[in-house]
């Protein structure tokens, strides 16, 4: 609990500082496949792990997902309940532990698990712990979706496709992989003045380039039914869209 406390602590106070460059990136055009492509699943249940303001909770509820968000930061969800408002949807926000999410009341059968930078913040024990969290909320074939920068946590432990077949035993890996640069300068490109030299540092290798992975919660024995990607579990190419 103490290093929930602290990390509650300092995520409110980046917050604060504007020290939050993921709300200038661009929509990832990863997600935007997967929420409006031709394999993008039927909308029901999901949730936004780590939400912060809500952006990609927004997203996915203005896309017909019944959307719950969850974030330890209560100020950043007080603007993201501003923002849904905005923009006439509705997202059910709570403040809570992701390592705790079947504690915090918000149900289950979530069939589309989004993190943007959440799992990479999360030391060994915290992985273990949200592995077992979100497997206890998401539906059968679930689809998980990750974003990460790709550092070292305290217990020096970098996002990789090892680390994530490892962390994710029971969940099909359907591609795991970096960034290429072109993709992070896009994704950095409207990032505010003071935040610019964050794009100047990956575009030339000062930090590794974050990481995405698109994985799904195997079936249980015997259940022969659909994938939650359609007729094909197989790895696709997401075509570039808009944002």
């Amino acid at each position: 609990m103490a290093t929930m406390s602290w990390a509650r602590l300092t995520w409110a106070a980046a917050y604060r500082l504007g020290l939050s460059p993921w709300d200038a990136f661009s929509r990832d055009r990863e997600l935007i496949d997967l929420v409006t492509g031709p394999d993008a699943p039927v909308p029901g249940r999901a949730i936004d792990i780590g939400c912060g303001r809500g952006r990609n909770a927004i997203y996915l509820a203005a896309h017909g997902w019944q959307v719950v968000g969850v974030d330890l930061v209560r100020g950043a969800l007080k603007q993201a309940r501003r923002a849904a408002a905005r923009k006439g949807v509705t997202v059910d926000f709570v403040a809570g532990d992701v390592t705790r999410l079947d504690e915090l009341g918000i149900g289950g059968d979530f069939k589309l698990l989004i993190d943007f930078g959440c799992f990479h913040a999360l030391n060994d024990a915290q992985r273990l712990a949200y592995v077992r969290a979100i497997e206890a909320v998401a539906a059968p074939g679930a689809l998980l979706w990750m974003w990460s920068f790709n550092s070292r946590n305290e217990d020096g432990e970098t996002i990789s496709a090892e680390e994530i077949g490892r962390s994710f035993p029971d969940w099909r890996v359907h591609r795991a992989a970096p960034m290429s640069v072109a993709e992070v300068e896009t994704t950095m490109a409207a990032l505010p003045l003071p935040l610019r030299p964050l794009r100047r540092a990956f575009s030339k290798g000062v930090f590794p380039p974050p990481f995405r992975a698109l994985l799904e919660m195997k079936r249980p024995p015997g259940d022969r039914g659909q994938s939650a990607m359609g007729a094909s579990t197989n790895s696709r190419t997401p075509s570039a869209k808009p944002t």
